[in-house]
């Protein structure tokens, strides 16, 4: 195009044989083209796919200002650059723009300005529009899927890490936060999965991420396996991942998925327990019934045994060997009589008188009594009782007889020299008052740990105990609506715990 000249107005003047050339050239451009005054900013020439995008009439765009077809922050862009252009110092420059419509519609457009300075004609600014409405709308849809997926990640209970292919950390959750017990930013860019996995894990996890053993090339069904967390222990938890390719089929992340198995297992063994302890409760109450049974029909030949065998020493004398025969027949009956008793004991049916009252005090009455025994001169009673318990109900003499029986079993199984920690504490979450006895004796083997409140069974021996003392603490605290049970590991000492629900 040649040069056009200035008229009187200020606008520019082109042949009209040249602007038909340029615009039949213009008017087939997949760009809006404008030729700008960049003194006076006004349109001196554009083509039509400008007047369709602003959709105004071709006529009505020329002498008009171009800033009138742009929004607020479009204007105040290219305010800030007009002195550049009109000193020269701006020649060709780039600006994303919205454009204004006839009918108020913005429409994001990419221009492209050079600034050609006719000689001692006005400086002219061309501008060459491209639509990139679609561009930025798609733009925009990626953001928000962007974003909702970034929403989804972050409010899964599950962990969610993804990888490159390095082991470098892209992508690290609140869930795997809260799983591992790391901040976002102490992970990313500062370790690798590795670091994550026990030694040697992350790259067996590749493995079988390779191979099609375990769901396919490329993905990885529920597995168990194990992560670490910041203090460096290990949390069991369950993983699934996945390989991402690009279009060619190379390997570019990897993403798993991890769910935190501690409260799982943790509900599993309480589960367990429980049933271990329904289990203990039936053979108790079968066991009860069976002992009632035998005791009574025992007990009276026992009795008729003791009265005669003391009729009979009374017409012995003293110090011979009939009378010394026949006082051992009166000891051993009057044992079985006890034995008799105890199992009568720990049969009865009947629960026991219940009233309010302080498990802290029934714990004191307990050591104030055995504090004065032989068999606790060398050992040291340590209590750490919690104040202001909730009150149970309870038998204190019943509760009394509990506590000496497994606090005498302690001193016995550390042969009179060790520790007794008594501790006493009310846990809120799970509304139960907790007794702990503990002791740091030889410890119970696993093996018999669900034998110890078995009637008879002792591990003590012969003569020294008839085994019926924990079943029947067993039988007083069921009959408190409350449970025993112990922890212990041999050579590790044994603790023992009774949980009483609170007064209602």
């Amino acid at each position: 195009m040649t040069e056009g000249k200035a008229t009187s107005s200020g606008s520019i003047d082109f042949h009209s044989s040249e602007l038909d050339l340029y615009r039949s050239i213009s008017d087939n451009s997949n760009q809006a083209e404008l030729v700008i005054n960049a003194e006076t900013r006004k349109i001196v020439y554009t083509n039509l796919l400008f007047s369709k995008i602003t959709g105004y009439p071709l006529k009505d765009l020329i002498e008009t200002d171009f800033f009138t077809y742009l929004d607020g922050k479009s204007k105040e862009s290219l305010r800030q650059i007009y002195p550049e252009i009109m000193i020269g110092k701006r020649k060709n420059f780039i600006e994303e723009l919205e454009i204004v419509t006839g009918n108020g519609k913005l429409i994001s457009v990419e221009g492209y300005f050079s600034v050609n300075e006719f000689f001692r004609y006005p400086v002219l600014l061309y501008a060459y529009l491209t639509d990139i409405s679609e561009k930025k709308r798609i733009e925009n849809e990626l953001r928000k899927t962007n974003r909702f997926l970034r929403k989804v990640i972050e409010s899964s209970v599950d962990g969610i890490i993804a990888t490159d292919m390095k082991g470098n950390i892209l992508i690290f959750n609140e869930g795997a936060e809260s799983m591992l017990d790391y901040k976002t930013e102490d992970i990313i860019g500062k370790k690798s999965i590795e670091q994550l996995y026990p030694p040697g894990e992350a790259r067996e996890i590749m493995k079988m991420l390779r191979c099609s053993q375990y769901g396919g090339v490329g993905k990885l069904e529920t597995s168990q396996s194990y992560l670490i967390d910041s203090k460096g222990h290990k949390v069991p938890i369950n993983i699934s991942a996945t390989i991402i390719y690009d279009e060619g089929g190379k390997e570019l992340a990897s993403v798993g998925i991890f769910t935190d198995l501690r409260e799982k297992i943790k509900m599993e063994k309480q589960l367990q327990e429980t049933q271990l302890q329904l289990i203990q409760s039936e053979k108790m109450a079968s066991l009860g019934k069976l002992a009632a049974g035998v005791a009574h029909e025992i007990n009276n030949p026992l009795g008729g045994i003791v009265i005669f065998s003391n009729l009979i020493l009374e017409c012995q004398e003293p110090g011979s060997q009939t009378y010394s025969d026949i006082l051992k027949v009166v000891e051993e009956a009057t044992r079985c009589k006890e034995i008799v008793k105890d199992l009568l004991e720990f049969a009865h049916q009947t629960s026991p008188d219940l009233s309010p009252m302080d498990i802290n005090r029934a714990l004191e009455q307990s050591v104030l009594f055995l504090s004065k025994q032989s068999v606790f001169h060398n050992i040291k009673i340590i209590k750490e009782l919690q104040h202001g318990l909730p009150p149970i109900r309870g038998n204190i003499s019943q509760l009394n007889q509990v506590f000496i029986n497994i606090l005498f079993n302690a001193a016995e199984a550390m042969d009179g020299s060790g520790k007794v920690t008594i501790r006493s504490k009310y846990d809120e979450r799970n509304d139960f008052i907790s007794i702990s006895i503990a002791d740091n004796g030889p410890g119970i083997s696993e093996e018999i740990q669900s034998r110890i409140f078995d009637p008879f069974f002792t591990t003590k021996e012969v003569g020294r105990g008839t085994g019926l003392g924990l079943s029947i603490s067993y039988g007083i605290i069921a009959a408190h609506h409350g449970r025993i049970y112990v922890k212990s590991k041999a050579g590790s000492g044994a603790t023992f715990i009774i949980e009483f629900p609170p007064c209602k």
